[in-house]
C-alpha cells in the first residue's frame, strides 16, 4: 500500500533526513516524480530537487514553459507549497490517485488540488471549537497593540510514513467556554491528505488573552529563579520539521513584529503512528529564558526568536537540529555546561559529536547565535538544562560583535542553515554548514566544530575573533535561505544566493573554500533584486540541466536562470511570449501579488507559486511536455 502511495519513499526518507552523496554527471530516470515534503525541499535545507528530467534549459529557452492555469483560493497563499505523488484521495467527487500539491492560506485554510490539473480534490477549514460548542471561532486578527501578524505564516510538513499534513495556525475564540473573555489560541493540526481529515484530534498549543489575563503554555525555569513562559499573544510559529530518526515533530516560533515581550521557542511533539492517537509533548526549548547579559531588546523577556525569513530548522542524519535566532541577549560570560561536565549526557544519547572545551553562556540566552541542539531522553527540565528539556546545546556560533548587530537591527537569523554534502569539506572540516545574515555576511562553519562565542565581554567586536572555517561580506542583506547544487562535478558545488538589493550571485566551494569572486551574476541578465531577495530552488538531472528559480516580489514575478550561468536568464513571468502554434500572445503574469517571504515549488516538471490569492501553476505547454 505504501509503495503505491510514495512510489519513492525511500528517496522522499532519504531527502529529509538529508543524508545524500549527490548524483554529479549523470540524471536519474524518475520513475515516479520527487515529493516535496518539507520547506525547501529536504533536511539540508538546499532546495534541490534532482529528478527534473523534462524542465530542460532547452526547452525553456524555446518557448516550451509557460503558465498553464491558476487556482483562486480565499486567504493569502502562505509558506511554501508541498507536493506529494500519486496519493490515492478518498473523498469528494474527485477521489482517486492523484498528484496532489498542498497550499494554506492565511484564513487558516488548507487546499488539496490536482497538481496537474488544478482540479480541488478537498478544502478543509482549520477552525475547530476547542474549549465548548457555543464558542464563537475565527482566524486569529492581526491586533495592532499584540504585534500579531498573520494567523497562518509556516509551511507546513508532510510525514512521509503517515501521509499526514502537520501545520499550526492561530485562531481566536470567545464563548462560554472562555468565560466570556477573547482567547488566541495556537493549535497543531494533523491531516490525513487522503481524505481530508483530521488524523489527530487538534491540539492547543498555548492560549492567551488580550487582557493578559490568562496565559497558558510550555513554560522552562530560568537559571536562579522565576520561569519564561510561552506568551500566544506575541510569537507565530515560523516553520514546522520533522526529524524522521527519532520521528519528532518541531514547531519553531517567533515575533510576528517585534512587539515584546517575547522569546523565541522550539517545541517537540510526537508523531502519532494511527489514526485518532494525541499528539504528545516530547521537547521544549527556550533560546532566551533569561534576559541577563548584553544585547538586551527592548520590550522583550530575552527574545532571540527563530524567525528565519520564513525559512525551516534543517536536520542532519543523526536527528540533530540547526536553528538561527535573531536579535536578543547573549551571556558573553560562557561555561563548561553541566550536562557536559558531569557526564549525564553520555547517558541519555549517544551523541558523541559535541566538540571538546565546549562553553556556553552562563544563563542559557542565545541571542544573534546559529545553534545545533541534539536530542536527547529527558522528559522534564533537569537543572542542568536552563532551555528546557529534550533537547540541548550540543554546538553554537555567536559572532564576536553580538552586540552591534542587536543595537543595529541586523539579526544573524535573517536566514535558515543549509547544511553541505561532505563531498565540499576538507579533510578537517567534513561536515559543514552555511548561514548568511542582514549585512551580508556569509559564515562557512563546521558542524562538529561550530565556533562557540570568542568575542570580548563588551560584545562590540573590538575584541576576539570569530572561529569560522571562513566569513565572506559578499552579497546584500538576507532574507531569505542560498541553494545549494553540486553541478557536474563530486568535489565542488554551488551556492546560490538572492538578496536585498544585489544580483543573484553563485558562488563556487571546494575543500571547505568558497571563493570571494561569484563564478556568474545576473547583473546583466536580470538587475538586483528588493526587498526581501528571494529564497532559490534548483531543478536539475543530477548534475546537468540546471535551472535556478527564484521569485521577485518587486517585479512580481517568476524568473529562471541556466545555474550554471546566471548570464543566461531563460524565463521571465511578467513578460509577454509568442505561442506560434496558436498564433498570438500569451500572457505569462502571476495571478495575484507575492506577499511575505515568497517561496516555490518545482515537482513534476511544474512550478507552483503562491501569491494574495491563487496558486499559479506554470509548466512545458501540452505539445513540447514527454508523456510519462
Amino acid at each position: 500500500t505504501w509503495a503505491l502511495v510514495f512510489g519513492v519513499e525511500s528517496l522522499v526518507a532519504v531527502r529529509l533526513t538529508a543524508a545524500p552523496a549527490r548524483a554529479a554527471s549523470t540524471g536519474p530516470a524518475a520513475a515516479s516524480p520527487v515529493a516535496v515534503l518539507t520547506c525547501h525541499n529536504d533536511g539540508y535545507n538546499d532546495g534541490q530537487n534532482l529528478a527534473e528530467t523534462n524542465l530542460t534549459p532547452a526547452r525553456l529557452r524555446s518557448g516550451a514553459f509557460a503558465k498553464l492555469f491558476d487556482v483562486r483560493l480565499r486567504g493569502n497563499a502562505v509558506g511554501q507549497p508541498l507536493f506529494i505523488p500519486n496519493v490515492h484521495i478518498t473523498t469528494g467527487p474527485n477521489g482517486g490517485r492523484h498528484n496532489v500539491v498542498l497550499v494554506c492560506t492565511s484564513r487558516d485554510r488548507v487546499y488539496a488540488l490536482d497538481a496537474n490539473t488544478g482540479a480541488r480534490l478537498w478544502r478543509k477549514s482549520l477552525l475547530t471549537k476547542l474549549h465548548d460548542p457555543r464558542d464563537q471561532v475565527a482566524a486569529a486578527t492581526g491586533a495592532t497593540f499584540t504585534g500579531r501578524g498573520q494567523p497562518l505564516e509556516d509551511t507546513p510538513v508532510v510525514d512521509p510514513r503517515t501521509v499526514v499534513l502537520y501545520v499550526e495556525f492561530e485562531e481566536s475564540e470567545q464563548g462560554p467556554g472562555t468565560g466570556g473573555v477573547l482567547h488566541w489560541i495556537h493549535v497543531l493540526a494533523a491531516i490525513d491528505i487522503r481524505t481530508g481529515r483530521f488524523y489527530a484530534p487538534p491540539l492547543a498549543v498555548a492560549e492567551g488573552s488580550g487582557d493578559q489575563a490568562y496565559i497558558s503554555g510550555p513554560t522552562v525555569r530560568r537559571p536562579g529563579g522565576g520561569k519564561d513562559q510561552f506568551d500566544t499573544r506575541f510569537l507565530t510559529c515560523r516553520c514546522l520539521t520533522i526529524d524522521p530518526v527519532n520521528h519528532v515533530l518541531y514547531l519553531a516560533y517567533g515575533d510576528p513584529g517585534d512587539a515584546g515581550p517575547y522569546s523565541g521557542w522550539i517545541l517537540g511533539y510526537s508523531i502519532p503512528s494511527h489514526p485518532g492517537a494525541h499528539l504528545a509533548l516530547q521537547a521544549v526549548w527556550c533560546a532566551a529564558p533569561s534576559g541577563r547579559g548584553t544585547g538586551s531588546a527592548g520590550g522583550s523577556a530575552g527574545a532571540a526568536g527563530i524567525w528565519q525569513s520564513g525559512g525551516a530548522i534543517a536536520v542532519d542524519h543523526h536527528g540533530n537540529l540547526y536553528v538561527e535566532t535573531g536579535n536578543g541577549t547573549f551571556d558573553t560570560t560562557t561555561v563548561t555546561p553541566p550536562y557536559v561536565a558531569d557526564g549525564r549526557l553520555a547517558r541519555l544519547t549517544d551523541n558523541a559529536l559535541i566538540p571538546g572545551g565546549l562553553k556556553t553562556p552562563r544563563y542559557g540566552d542565545y541571542g544573534d547565535a546559529a545553534v545545533k541542539l541534539a536530542p536527547d531522553l529527558d522528559t522534564y527540565q533537569h537543572a542542568d538544562n536552563p532551555n528546557g528539556f529534550g533537547l540541548h546545546v550540543a554546538d553554537y556560533f555567536v559572532p564576536r560583535d553580538e552586540q552591534v548587530l542587536n543595537d543595529t537591527d541586523r539579526d544573524l537569523g535573517s536566514s535558515s542553515p543549509v547544511l553541505l554534502p561532505n563531498g565540499v569539506g576538507s579533510a578537517r572540516h567534513r561536515r559543514l554548514l552555511i548561514i548568511n545574515d542582514k549585512q551580508g555576511i556569509i559564515y562557512l562553519l563546521d558542524r562538529d566544530n561550530m565556533g562557540g562565542y570568542h568575542g570580548d565581554k563588551a560584545g562590540d567586536g573590538r575584541g576576539g575573533r570569530d572561529e569560522v572555517v571562513q566569513r565572506l561580506h559578499a552579497t546584500g542583506a538576507a532574507f531569505s535561505t542560498a541553494a545549494f547544487w553540486t553541478g557536474p562535478a563530486t568535489d565542488r558545488g554551488i551556492i546560490y544566493y538572492v538578496t536585498v538589493n544585489d544580483y543573484a550571485k553563485a558562488f563556487a566551494i571546494t575543500q571547505a573554500h568558497i571563493r570571494r569572486r561569484p563564478l556568474s551574476t545576473s547583473r546583466q541578465s536580470y538587475g538586483r533584486y528588493g526587498y526581501p531577495g528571494s529564497t532559490p530552488e534548483i531543478s536539475a538531472q543530477g548534475g546537468r540541466g540546471g535551472i535556478l528559480w527564484t521569485l521577485d516580489r518587486g517585479r512580481n514575478c517568476l524568473v529562471a536562470y541556466s545555474a550554471s550561468n546566471l548570464q543566461d536568464r531563460l524565463f521571465q513571468s511578467n513578460q509577454d511570449s509568442q505561442v506560434a502554434e496558436e498564433g498570438d500572445s500569451t500572457r505569462q503574469a502571476l495571478t495575484g501579488r507575492l506577499l511575505g517571504f515568497p517561496l516555490l515549488t518545482v515537482a513534476a516538471d511544474h512550478v507552483y507559486v503562491g501569491t494574495s490569492d491563487a496558486l499559479n501553476v506554470y509548466g512545458l505547454k501540452p505539445s513540447a511536455s514527454p508523456k510519462r
